[in-house]
């Protein structure tokens, strides 16, 4: 329950960013603020388990990439 409660208000925080983020004109107006929250997330924390178990930190940079090129996608 607790997680829960943690990772529902970690994407709920990321929701308003990205759509204050929408509404400053900076991302396409079609975008689904909680599914990019909750894509952003599931990233992050599907990478953080992924960089612990192989033991290679440098990893993380594959994660930023990513993220990067998904962003560009949104974009305005």
């Amino acid at each position: 329950m607790r997680l829960e409660a943690a990772l529902t208000l970690w994407i709920d925080e990321i929701e308003k960013l990205i759509k204050r983020a929408k509404t400053n004109g900076f991302l396409k107006k079609g975008v689904n603020a909680r599914q990019v929250a909750q894509f952003v997330v599931m990233a992050h924390e599907g990478f953080y388990g992924i960089i612990k178990g192989v033991n290679q930190p440098r990893m993380f940079e594959a994660l930023l990439s990513s993220l990067k090129m998904y962003f560009a996608t949104i974009e305005a």
